[in-house]
């Protein structure tokens, strides 16, 4: 099946048969070198109820050796098959942690106490994340590193005091963690480590609301993706950029509904393919261009991968994008979905490089158009001037938390004072809004 764009251009999408196997539990999607297999981690069952691991060789899927009734998390090449991360039972074995599958049989090198939700190859070394404390009888929290066939710790015991880690990823040399979480030393979501210490990022994000779930380095800078809610004061909604000092965003951010301030459209991944970085998650527009659950960037724009045709219904329907892989040159994605001719699957395929609906290129910041042009005194007792460019027609203030606390009405003002002294102190995100430009500042109260 191709579908056709509204801009006219056809976006290659045909549905991947699964033949007798439903697919279930979807965690993500892996293509393995050394298996020369996209392999689904979940599990199918077949025409009989029984669960397997599968891969997908471009045409057909095939079980890789045992059942399983597993929740298995994500997978990469090691020695000559794939380490496997999760918890359950692979044929009649139990595993928590890590299992080994050397494409004939499984093996289990190395016991964890509890759960791996992730394993990460990044700077040519092993990682394995998860909630564990314990590797073969070693005291190891949360992150271990592979040294020698033996895991080494990387944090210093108790680093975690609330919540978890997502990814990890090596830039510049530096360590860097992401996720939803509290360190011992008041640090949340993001952080460099150093020597088993997590070090706090300089201008760091804002808000009580974030979450990481994806790194990525593309273009010679470190890539954030998850709930990065742009109306706390951060420079991108749910995914911004880093160059080691700071971040900015990455052109358009991403929404449910055309330059809303909400949680909602978060990206839940990254992938980079053929020179581009390729986002998926619950989103349904970069800032105003509609952009359907997956996004390509090239560096300087977006443009829509998943066509509107083919996910939008009438009314608008959407399921978010869950997992996004790739087998070769082709992009395997999961989403539940019936398309016109009724065909009803939840793995699609996409052949090819026509995009869609793309936002146009990213403006400097010489470029990019103002319209605070001044707000004053900041820090503030809560009295406030706000000065515009241009005639402004709506002034929104959130508190930190991303709650709506003051709005009103600019009637196409160039100035207007506003006295926010009923409020508790601290920061809030002043917003402006008019001809077409929303803009937002920090204010601090005090």
């Amino acid at each position: 099946m191709v579908v056709s764009s509204i801009n006219g251009q056809p976006v290659h999408w045909t549905m991947i048969d699964h033949g007798e196997y439903t697919p279930w539990s979807p965690r993500d999607i892996v293509y393995s070198e050394n298996l020369g297999l996209t392999v689904f981690c979940g599990y199918l069952f077949n025409e009989d109820g029984d669960p397997y691991l599968a891969g997908y060789d471009g045409n057909t899927w095939q079980s890789l050796s045992d059942t399983i009734s597993a929740d298995i998390f994500n997978l990469v090449d090691y020695e000559s098959g794939v380490l496997v991360c999760g918890f359950g039972y692979v044929g009649t074995s139990s595993f928590t942690g890590v299992a080994y599958y050397n494409g004939v049989e499984w093996q289990y090198p190395w016991s964890f106490n509890e759960m791996v939700t992730k394993l990460v190859w990044a700077n040519n070394q092993l990682f394995a994340i998860g909630f564990f404390s314990e590797v073969d009888g070693v005291e190891i929290h949360n992150v271990a590193k592979l040294e020698n066939s033996s895991w080494q710790s990387v944090l210093e015991p108790n680093t975690i005091e609330d919540g978890s880690i997502s990814d990890l990823e090596y830039y510049e040399g530096s360590l860097y963690i992401g996720g939803n979480f509290e360190t011992a030393n008041g640090i949340f979501d993001f952080a460099r480590i150093e020597n088993g210490i997590t070090v706090a990022v300089e201008n760091g994000l804002v808000g009580a609301n974030t979450g990481i779930r994806d790194l990525e380095v593309f273009n010679g800078e470190l890539y954030l993706a998850g709930i990065i809610p742009e109306f706390q004061g951060n420079v991108g909604n749910h995914i911004v950029r880093f160059d080691g000092e700071s971040f900015s965003n990455v052109g358009a951010s991403f929404y449910e509904s055309p330059n809303t301030t909400s949680i909602g459209g978060n990206v839940l991944k990254m992938l980079k393919r053929n020179g581009h970085l390729y986002a998926l998650g619950s989103f349904y527009y970069a800032g105003s261009t509609s952009m359907y659950g997956v996004a390509r960037w090239d560096g300087t724009e977006w443009c829509g991968v998943f066509g509107s045709e083919f996910l939008q219904g009438d009314p608008p329907f959407f399921n978010p994008v869950r997992s996004l892989g790739r087998y070769s040159e082709d992009l395997i994605l999961y989403v539940n979905y019936e398309d016109s001719d009724g065909n009803n699957s939840p793995l699609w395929k996409y052949m090819g490089d026509e995009v869609e609906n793309c936002t146009g290129p990213l403006k400097s910041e010489e470029q990019i158009e103002r319209l605070v042009t001044n707000l004053y005194p900041n820090p503030s007792t809560g009295l406030l001037t706000i000065e515009s460019e241009k005639p402004a027609q709506l002034l929104t203030v959130f508190d930190s938390l991303g709650k709506l606390v003051y709005q009103e009405n600019m009637q196409y003002q160039t100035q207007l004072q506003i006295d926010l002294s009923h409020l508790p102190k601290g920061l809030y995100l002043v917003q402006v809004e008019g001809d077409g430009v929303l803009e937002s500042r920090k204010v601090v109260l005090e």
